[in-house]
């Protein structure tokens, strides 16, 4: 594994001490916040923070001057600097999307983050405000010029910080490629009203071989954490597990890999990765707590035996409970953690609920980290409560509400969107205020949605 800069031209990072400051960054995760056998973790390496000045990679005409524009944004992080972010020019509202996006809810409306080609291998990463109406709020903003193409990204808005994390693979097409080649994981963090960005934080660079590919599609998440760090995780390159089953001896195998990252308050970050034996995912549905972040891990070859995992926070970091399930998603509705899965106990699969002990009012300890099993799902509805959409799931004796408007609520609306509710699937939904937007991943075009009655209806 290498650990370089490599995506954005800059030096080799050398390694050093973490620092404190992500003790404090966790310890404040306590709080309600939010929005969405294996081999031992690789030794984790730590990175420097980066550099106090934005570093373009090519020459702009309408780049800003660095040092003049520099943030002057305070956080309270003990005796870290905290990560320095500088002005970012705009961008014509004409260029074409190129690449994955995502779109995050803001308090006062949504922000969209997108790729556009900028000439060659160059592509710019950029984001644009919307506002409680779902109209375009200002100019698209450059955050990043770098070089391409990005084939995965993902962007969390958390206490008035905008974090936004990619792959990309200089190396070849994506197309023909899949994940072969050149990898590199990428993360930045901007202010909410998109004016300021940080350089980025390059988290991994590596090769990724035909004989070891882990992946058949790039996968990457980012939540952002108190005081202005975050977490990433995402693929990784391949290791060697041990399998032992239905064998007289271990035998040592090529197996995929994922990797988890913490940064820091001030750019510094820290990580590893690990192998799974028989995975048919990567990590997904990151979701912040009350007490953390977890995500999920697929970790058997037919997709049902998934571990819950603990990226940062509480318990300690690793801790989880495996469970076998399909289709499994997560949901903390502001004091629960919820997952909704395919039960496979069953010939005919039934959506079952199961929820954590580690939220809050719950009928059982918290302290063993185990799942309480409910009845299957018998009702999985919209609902609109004083215009907004509300996400319903109901069982036998019991129901919970996913409402994008209640404290500390973090789950992904179009992961938990009925299917009905929309004629089209779109990959990234958030919630405005007012209504609900997304955007055409093939053209770039921003709909909307107002909740009337039971049921979203698009505004013109």
């Amino acid at each position: 594994m290498r650990v370089s800069r490599g995506v954005d031209g800059n030096d080799r990072a050398a390694t050093g001490p973490f620092t404190t400051a992500l003790a404090l960054c966790l310890a404040a995760l306590l709080a309600p916040a939010c929005r969405r056998a294996q081999p031992a973790p690789a030794q984790r390496p730590v990175s420097p923070a980066p550099a106090p000045q934005v570093a373009e990679d090519v020459p702009r005409a309408a780049s800003v001057d660095a040092s003049a524009a520099r943030s002057a944004t305070v956080i309270d992080a003990g005796a870290a600097e905290p990560i320095l972010l500088s002005a970012t020019p705009t961008v014509s509202a004409e260029s074409a999307v190129s690449g994955p996006l995502d779109v995050v809810a803001a308090p006062d409306g949504a922000v969209v983050v997108y790729v556009v080609p900028s000439g060659g291998r160059r592509v710019d990463v950029v984001a644009r405000r919307v506002g409680a109406d779902g109209a375009w709020s200002g100019p698209p903003r450059r955050l990043r010029t770098t070089t391409g193409p990005i084939t995965a990204l993902d962007a969390d808005l958390f206490q008035g910080r905008l974090w936004v994390a990619w792959i990309a693979n200089p190396g070849g097409d994506p197309a023909m490629e899949m994940v072969n080649g050149e990898q590199i994981v990428v993360a930045l963090a901007a202010d909410a009203d998109l004016s300021r960005a940080s350089r980025p934080v390059t988290l991994m660079d590596y090769r990724a071989q035909p004989v070891g590919r882990p992946w058949e599609t790039p996968s990457v998440e980012v939540r952002g954490l108190a005081l202005g760090g975050a977490v990433v995780v995402s693929i990784g390159p391949s290791q060697t597990c041990v399998h032992e089953e239905g064998t007289d001896h271990a035998e040592r195998v090529p197996c995929p890999g994922w990797s988890e990252y913490t940064i820091g308050v001030d750019g510094t970050h820290e990580g590893g990765t690990e192998g799974m034996l028989a995975a048919t995912r990567p990590p997904w549905s990151l979701t912040r707590t009350s007490t953390g972040v977890v995500g999920l891990v697929s970790d058997d070859h037919i997709s049902t035996k998934t571990h819950l995992r603990v990226i940062a926070g509480l318990p300690s970091p690793g801790e989880g409970t495996y469970f076998h399930a399909t289709g499994a998603r997560l949901a903390f509705d502001g004091a629960r953690l919820v997952m909704i899965a395919d039960d496979e106990s069953t010939d005919v699969q039934e959506r079952r609920t199961r929820i954590i002990g580690w939220g809050e009012g719950l009928s059982f300890p918290q302290d063993d980290g185990m799942w309480e099993s409910l009845p299957p799902v018998t009702a999985h509805t919209l609902r609109c409560v004083e215009g907004r959409p509300v996400v319903r799931y109901a069982w036998r004796g019991g129901s919970i509400d996913l409402d994008p408007a209640r404290a500390g609520a973090c789950f992904d609306l179009a992961a938990h969107l009925p299917s009905e509710a929309l004629p089209e699937r779109y990959p990234a939904l958030a919630w405005t205020g007012r209504v609900v937007v997304g955007v055409d991943p093939e053209h770039g075009t921003l709909h909307r949605w107002r909740c009337a009655g039971n049921a979203l209806r698009e505004v013109p």
